[in-house]
């Protein structure tokens, strides 16, 4: 299917675990990735640069420049289940080597492709369940270290 030209919701938006991969994947990959829980959130992929004051004594309005960009763990909101949690755990014990991505959109089937768009990265996951409410759904959070920064996959050529 061909990547939207108008913007999208983020129905059809799936966390996936590439496995076994010793370097940053490609488009190829994908079909080794596999979903990992169906998510509700996610936060955000990326992040604003520093501001750095590049001011002189001899300038009359301030001036700055872009430093580094902020990079925050990737958070995701999931429904709690008992068989999620162990699969969960199991994955926190790969540690920080692990390549992971945010998949949007799905085929015809409704299988995900990420014909809208694929984020990948390099981290390690944790995760821990989430306080109760009366009248709530119970609820996990994951969160993927980012030992590299998101970026958008290449289409295969």
């Amino acid at each position: 299917m061909a990547a939207s030209t108008t913007p999208t919701a983020t129905i059809n938006t799936y966390f996936f675990h590439f496995k076994g991969l010793t370097a940053a994947p490609t488009a190829t990959d994908f079909a080794k990735a596999e979903n990992v829980v169906n998510i509700k959130s996610y936060s955000d992929l990326g992040g604003e640069p520093n501001n750095l004051d590049a001011t002189t004594l001899a300038d009359d309005t301030q001036k700055s420049i872009k430093g580094v960009k902020k990079l925050e763990a990737v958070k995701m909101t999931a429904n709690y289940t008992k068989g999620d949690s162990t699969k969960l755990a199991d994955l926190e014990k790969l540690g920080e080597g692990e390549w992971w991505a945010i998949v949007m959109g799905v085929n015809a089937a409704g299988k995900p492709d990420g014909h809208d768009g694929i984020y990948y990265w390099q981290g390690g996951l944790s995760y821990y369940e989430n306080g109760g409410e009366v009248d709530k759904v119970r609820e996990t959070t994951i969160v993927v270290s980012t030992v590299t920064a998101p970026k958008l996959l290449p289409d295969a050529a």
